[in-house]
């Protein structure tokens, strides 16, 4: 597609500037450091680490996911069968289906996905409720099932399915009967089961750079409404929650809470999604869509910074490093000198957020939660006492800091994640992590598609940027966080299969 005059007009003065930087003393101090950085250990480490094609992520030859297959193919098989039987496809739904503005170009499941995953995130949390995981995932499940018993689909690839992803439903299926949770572990496990098959529905949507870029448009006007919805509250006056600010510290600041009324809970969402949108500014052609994800960008980085999350700060931070890792090493130790030279440019808001580190209630808390929690693990390393609140607080609570007994999570993903389904579970996360962003990032470097390349990078910087937060929040614990995060791994998981398809189809 011909680009605008204006774009032509700026790249013509970027190309005069750059060629005045390249001739200027600055640009050889730059290129000089990045000599020596590129042939630093610690780099090349990390680059090697993340992007040299790994064989651990798939287990394509195993006898399980050989009888998962047969079952699955015996279970598409009777639903083809039904679908005849039953004249299915003759019906007043079928009919409606066929003819209504999501089936357009054929692709209702795909639209139904997005559309499922833009409702989601813009409700406001005082209409949400964590039921709508498993409706929605049964919902898209029911689609799915039916567009391939009608035969406009074909069956799901298990083999794409990374193990890991498997081996830890497993596990979290396993701390049911071995924790302490009851009722409340299995209604914790239905929000993680729900999470997961979403996200493996996102993958199999998932089928060509066209439809993972319906996903991104649904992930960005997610992002484009629910900034806006958040920035309209602050507006109008939001009053200040004790429990998320220390009035003495902040001065009584007021942080942007939008659709999921917590500002750490969107923070964690606005860092994995972010990225995601940034890297469509650097793939699409349309310059209307390019204008509008920056758009969306823009507002969404901007609702970043009114929520006052000081965790969120820093991991934007970390995921944005390793996103220019990943689409040109060359440029990090630029991107280091742009961020220590740009750091008396940083919103005066954002310094003194950052400054209250070590020193405000909520920090010394975290302190206090921390040391009970490693004493739980110490004395459940093994099994995990099972998932849910009402089994970390029976067995917490015995081991609390008297000051710190009303705590309801460890306030550390990875701690959190031990705690409940022990060694093996935090194992199996970690590798499920290393698996999925190694897959993302062998994917960013090998593919010949710049929008996939981009997207993939996008995802990746993403989790990257919500792991660093992880280490001192438990962002699972507000189910559409942990409905985004599964959603991001569904991302880099299709983004993958493309690639796998593209060497297939050499």
């Amino acid at each position: 597609m011909t680009h605008s005059l204006f774009l032509n007009f700026i790249y013509a003065i970027y190309k005069k500037l750059n060629g005045w930087y390249e001739q200027s003393f600055s640009y050889k101090l730059m290129a000089g450091i990045g000599a020596r950085l590129k042939k630093s250990f610690i780099l090349t480490a990390v680059y090697s680490f993340f992007c040299v094609e790994s064989k651990i992520s798939y287990f394509e030859e195993s006898c399980i996911l050989r009888l998962v297959g047969f079952i699955t193919g015996k279970l598409s098989d009777m639903l083809k069968w039904l679908y005849k039987v039953l004249h299915v496809e003759n019906s007043l739904t079928a009919r409606i289906i066929r003819g209504s503005v999501l089936n357009h170009k054929g692709r209702f499941f795909e639209h139904s996905v997005c559309l499922f995953i833009f409702v989601a995130m813009i409700v406001p949390h005082s209409f949400w409720s964590n039921g709508y995981l498993l409706l929605g995932a049964t919902g898209l499940l029911a689609i799915y099932a039916v567009q391939v018993a009608a035969g406009f689909r074909k069956s799901f690839r298990f083999k794409d399915i990374p193990a890991a992803v498997i081996v830890f439903t497993f596990i979290a299926a396993l701390s049911l009967f071995t924790g302490f949770g009851g009722g409340d572990g299995i209604r914790i496990f239905s929000f993680l089961l729900s999470c997961v098959v979403i996200a493996v529905l996102v993958q199999a949507a998932i089928t060509s750079i066209e439809n993972l870029r319906l996903i991104v448009f649904a992930l960005a006007a997610a992002v484009l409404f629910t900034a806006l919805y958040g920035m309209y509250r602050l507006h109008m006056g939001i009053e200040i929650r004790l429990e998320f600010i220390d009035t003495a510290m902040s001065m009584g600041a007021a942080r942007l809470y939008s659709t999921m009324d917590n500002p750490n809970n969107y923070a964690e969402f606005l860092i994995m999604i972010l990225p995601i949108i940034i890297g469509a500014v650097f793939s699409l052609k349309s310059d209307f869509l390019r204008l509008v994800i920056v758009g969306s960008a823009a507002v969404g980085l901007l609702a970043l910074v009114l929520t006052s999350s000081r965790s969120a700060y820093l991991s934007a931070v970390i995921g944005a490093a390793f996103f220019v890792l990943l689409a040109n090493k060359r440029l990090v130790p630029f991107f280091m000198v742009l961020g220590i030279l740009g750091i008396p440019f940083i919103p005066e808001q954002i310094v003194a957020r950052v400054m209250t580190i070590g020193r405000d209630t909520s920090s010394i808390f975290r302190i206090w939660i921390w040391e009970g929690s490693m004493e739980v693990i110490r004395r459940f390393w093994l099994f995990g006492i099972g998932m849910g609140p009402v089994a970390f607080a029976l067995v917490y609570r015995s081991v609390a800091h008297e000051l710190a007994m009303t705590a309801m999570h460890s306030h550390n993903l990875f701690m959190q994640i031990w705690i409940e389904l022990g060694i093996f579970g935090i194992i199996a996360f970690v590798v499920l992590m290393f698996t999925t962003i190694k897959g993302a990032a062998v994917t960013a470097i090998n593919t010949k598609s710049i929008e996939l390349k981009y997207y993939a990078i996008g995802a990746a910087s993403g989790l990257i940027a919500v792991l660093a937060m992880g280490f001192v929040e438990y962002i699972w614990f507000y189910p559409r966080v942990m409905l985004t995060f599964w959603i991001v791994i569904g991302v880099c998981a299709g983004a993958k299969c493309i690639r796998i398809r593209e060497c297939e189809n050499k």
